[in-house]
């Protein structure tokens, strides 16, 4: 009876145990590595190329659905070359092959928070965040050419500027646990950075000198995807 007794009691503390480490799985911390594709939407889509970027970030399950994270990022958009040639036509009379597009780079800090809908194996959720930025744009291109070489070769001075934004990022995403320590996590994201880019474009040998004001937000679609491990 009593080898019965301690049986039963044996399963039980296991069955407890087994049960609370199912449970303590979402309260859990956790490590993720993405990459991300960014898509820029609305007037900015006619003036940057899609960008691409790299983050990594800490989470914490504070309650069973509710998730806290911090996430540090990279991103890297280019100009499009024929948002660029439309600004220089204007003032240059002459057609010119090619321009080797600058850039535009952002790292990007940004706490948030999901929450997810189930308990399972695969959980769908959506999340918010608030993003501080730090920017590296050209403020100023400079165009240096020589009008009479048929060749119209075309040089592109960059005077870059560096400036801290702000931006937002709301979202769906879905978590696919593979296993109690290993998931992958996919998601959607609207994300605009405030306050755009103005330039200013300088032509070295026609002594000219315009300046371009863009839209005043950034908006972009992030998709991304990555690996999450559960500490």
């Amino acid at each position: 009876m009593k080898k019965l007794l301690i049986i039963v009691l044996l399963f039980i503390s296991v069955s407890f145990i087994n049960k609370s480490n199912a449970q303590d799985r979402f309260r859990r911390f956790s490590f993720n590595a993405n990459a991300n594709f960014a898509y820029p939407i609305g007037e900015y889509s006619d003036i940057i190329e899609f960008g691409y970027g790299i983050h990594v970030g800490g989470n914490y399950f504070f309650t069973k659905n509710w998730e806290v994270f911090l996430d540090f990022g990279f991103y890297q958009w280019s100009f499009k070359q024929s948002y660029l040639k439309t600004q220089f036509s204007e003032y240059l009379d002459f057609d010119f092959q090619n321009i080797e597009a600058p850039t535009y780079q952002a790292f990007k800090i940004f706490p948030g928070i999901r929450y997810y809908f189930l308990s399972k194996k695969i959980r769908p959720y959506i999340e918010g965040s608030f993003a501080i930025l730090f920017t590296k744009f050209p403020r100023t291109l400079s165009i240096q050419h020589n009008v009479p070489n048929p060749t119209n070769q075309i040089t592109l001075i960059q005077d870059i500027s560096t400036k801290t934004k702000t931006g937002a990022s709301i979202g769906i995403g879905l978590l696919i646990h593979l296993n109690e320590i290993n998931s992958l996590e996919f998601s959607i994201n609207y994300n605009p950075i405030f306050e755009g880019l103005n330039q200013n474009f300088r032509f070295i040998n026609e002594n000219a000198e315009f300046s371009k004001s863009n839209p005043s937000t950034i908006n972009n679609i992030i998709f991304s995807g990555g690996y999450k491990i559960h500490f």
